[in-house]
């Protein structure tokens, strides 16, 4: 089996680990993959395992689908069996692409803004067979009903991490806290409170570093606001690069401040590590569980936050219990090998692959 895995920048920046876990998994899997990804994506990012092609993205979607047309030919020439569109944002090209050659194709959900994508996907199209996949449970249930057809495969399959680290190292007692804040680029209610939180933290914690860690382009607004409070000296950002997100796992906390309903393998990875994580409530999140895998902000005003980083301050303990249960969820719950196998059960079903059974 072959499967031409399609994927766009703004997914691998958050999602490349996963990718490469998938790419190592299929070939253990003896399934083939070939790599549709933008030309700006070098190999040395991707790997060297599975064949890659590559299109010149621009701003314009029309010009994008006509580039990956234009590879239609050389998929067919790979004997290309299923076509895997990773991101919501890709669900249209993969579309053309699997009308044109006439290939099964399944449509990945990662966010609530996917949603809206599932009636305008199913119109009149004439693929010859399709399924879906959520990466969350509640992103599942959501997608049920809009799809409507029961006979169309919908599976939640999660994402997953390749291993699990060794015990969470603590933070000794007096040592500043060194915090990495991951949200969106977009300066909201969310983030007001965070920051205000912050500036009466770092009133008795002066020495306490935060840094920002933007999912966008444009993080000028997130440091102006900082600034006007005060909080220059503890605040850094970090620039924005392909897989930079491993780098911050030395930290001592891991704070998303928004919810902003989408799954992000970088969560599980901190879990993975140990890292305490403090987020916002999300409802489209199956993994963020209060005292067990995290802690969860239900009123995410400042004084709820300044609140609990006194506390996390004052017993390091609590952080490294935490980072303990989370380690022992992962590795029960969110294994690499485990989103692998399911991802090759859907391909062999969606593309009519025949089982093979010993003797």
């Amino acid at each position: 089996m072959q499967v031409a895995l399609l994927a766009n920048v703004a997914w691998l920046d958050e999602e490349l680990l996963t990718f490469k876990a998938l790419l190592v998994g299929l070939m253990d899997e003896n399934v083939g993959a070939v790599k549709l990804v933008p030309e700006s994506i070098s190999p040395e990012e991707l790997g060297m395992m599975g064949q890659r092609l590559t299109w010149r993205p621009t701003r314009w979607a029309w010009l994008n689908h006509k580039r990956l047309l234009a590879l239609a030919g050389k998929l067919q020439e790979m004997e290309i069996d299923l076509i895997h569109a990773l991101d919501g944002r890709m669900w249209r090209a993969a579309r053309l692409l699997a009308e044109h050659l006439d290939l099964p194709v399944i449509y990945q959900a990662n966010s609530h803004m996917d949603l809206k994508l599932i009636e305008p996907t199913l119109s009149d199209t004439t693929v010859p067979r399709l399924a879906f996949t959520a990466t969350t449970a509640p992103l599942a249930e959501a997608m049920r009903p809009l799809i409507g057809d029961d006979e169309i495969e919908l599976t939640a399959i999660a994402p997953g991490v390749h291993g699990v680290g060794d015990r969470p190292r603590q933070r000794e007692p007096g040592q500043p806290l060194c915090a990495i804040v991951s949200g969106s680029d977009r300066f909201d209610a969310h983030y007001h409170g965070l920051l205000h939180g912050l500036a009466q933290y770092v009133q008795q914690h002066p020495q306490a570093m935060f840094f920002i860690d933007g999912q966008g382009d444009n993080q000028h607004h997130l440091w102006r606001a900082a600034s006007r409070i005060g909080l220059a000296p503890n605040i850094s950002i970090i620039p924005r690069r392909l897989g930079h997100r491993e780098l911050l796992l030395r930290a001592d906390l891991l704070i998303h401040p928004q919810p902003q309903g989408k799954s992000r393998t970088f969560t599980l990875q901190a879990m993975a590590h140990g890292l305490p994580v403090l987020v916002v409530a999300d409802p489209w999140l199956d993994y963020l569980i209060d005292g067990r895998t995290a802690w969860v902000i239900n009123r995410p005003t400042p004084d709820a936050y300044f609140r609990k980083l006194m506390d996390i301050t004052a017993d390091p303990v609590v952080g490294r219990q935490l980072g303990e249960s989370a380690q022992h969820w992962v590795r029960h719950e969110r294994l690499a090998s485990d989103m692998v196998a399911r991802h090759v059960g859907l391909y062999r079903a969606t593309s009519g692959e025949a089982i093979e059974f010993p003797g």
